[in-house]
């Protein structure tokens, strides 16, 4: 049974009975491919959705939690028709997350992740993979990695193994002969010669990534001159979906989704029409007003562009908060709640209080002094024990 969520994101529910001798997963479903390499494993599924990692990791004798860790296809389509999709925040699919998996993997354990081949997921993954191995001086990441596509579907998906060590031979001759159940494609394996791609093709572009050397101008330069961007995204950098350059705005990449070769235009084009529209509806309006104290108040255009720049950075710290809050506070309502209620009533108390204050340069490089002072103390030392943090109640974490 097919289940779909958020207009667009299908999930599969298994009929299953509790006889494990009728799941054939494994052999039926490539993405599934990483439990013929280890059974009686420990498996940490994320994103269970309909379960079917689930039952496929139970099937192979999985008693418990990590000498899997598996991800497959989790992500959300809202948003999709409004064109932001692509500037959904994902934090599974960045570089510090790759290092959590990792870390969290015994030696010879292996990171499974499935993602849209046609789309250039599958290749931002592997760079980012690939690029995370460099970071930790690993120069035998081909020898790390296989990557195998289903069937060809409308959306084309591949499944990335990273293993926590080197594939062994026997390894890679098992994910060879799934090819013959499951009508997989064997996009990269190492030590092997892969069913030749078109150069166009996109996973002739996976295998490029994972053979070009890791450092070096070769590297630089293949990656600069690809249509898409598809550099490592990070904890600070989460948006895995966005891989448009700036300079493809309204000229996005043809073989990207259409809700994507959409979003760009959509999106600047709004952000243009409203800029239009607070300049007809506000400062237009100020600047033709027939009162006295309006048309005679001295440097109003010196106030009103005070103000659209005060408005303009409130939204600038209010957004980078809540994106920065919403994994330690667990969900994106919870943190843009929190977080515009606080900016809002602190807002309210320091309007109300600084009346009270002199209007003086001493006083007010008091407050600026005070400000700094108290963002250094944050940055510096209370953000980054935010991780620490994350096992504190709900409320004490609401409260901090």
């Amino acid at each position: 049974m097919s289940v779909t969520a958020d207009a667009g994101a299908p999930t599969v529910l298994r009929k299953f009975d509790g006889d494990y001798s009728k799941i054939h997963a494994v052999e039926e479903d490539p993405r599934q491919a990483v439990h013929a390499l280890k059974q009686d494993a420990n498996v940490l599924v994320i994103g269970s959705a309909g379960g079917q990692e689930v039952v496929a990791a139970l099937a192979a004798g999985s008693p418990d939690l990590y000498d899997i860790v598996q991800i497959t296809m989790i992500d959300s389509w809202a948003g999709a028709a409004a064109g932001a999709y692509i500037f959904n925040e994902n934090s599974l699919y960045t570089l510090d997350a790759i290092d959590d998996y990792l870390d969290h993997l015994k030696p010879g354990g292996i990171l499974s992740m499935t993602r849209y081949l046609d789309f250039d997921e599958v290749l931002r993954l592997t760079n980012t993979m690939v690029v995370r191995m460099q970071q930790h001086g690993l120069s035998d990441a081909a020898s790390r990695l296989v990557v195998i596509a289903e069937k060809q579907k409308s959306y084309h998906r591949a499944t990335i193994l990273l293993k926590n060590g080197i594939f062994t031979e026997d390894e890679i001759a098992t994910i060879k002969a799934l090819r013959e159940t499951n009508h997989a494609t064997l996009v990269y394996a190492p030590n092997t010669d892969p069913t030749e791609f078109d150069p166009s093709s996109p996973a002739h572009n996976v295998r490029l990534v994972i053979n070009l050397p890791l450092m070096g101008e070769e590297r630089d330069a293949v990656l600069a001159t690809y249509p898409a961007d598809i550099s490592p995204t990070t904890d600070d950098r989460p948006y895995f979906f966005f891989t448009s350059h700036l300079r493809d705005v309204f000229n996005p990449p043809a073989h990207q989704h259409a809700a994507r070769r959409l979003a760009m235009s959509i999106l600047y084009s709004m952000l243009g029409l409203f800029s239009l529209l607070a300049v007809l509806t506000i400062f237009v309006p100020l600047q033709l007003h027939s009162g006295k104290d309006v048309r005679s108040a001295p440097n109003r255009l010196r106030f009103m562009a005070y103000f659209a720049m005060l408005g303009m950075g409130y939204m600038l710290v209010e957004i980078s908060m809540i994106q920065r809050l919403t994994v330690f506070l667990g969900h994106p309502t919870t943190s843009f709640v929190l977080v515009l209620t606080t900016l809002l009533l602190s807002s309210g108390i320091g309007s109300y209080v600084s009346g009270r204050f002199p209007a003086n340069r001493r006083s007010l490089m008091t407050l600026l002094g005070a400000v700094v002072a108290i963002t250094l103390a944050y940055s510096l030392f209370l953000y980054e024990q935010f991780i620490d943090l994350m096992a504190l109640p709900t409320a004490a974490r609401f409260a901090l």
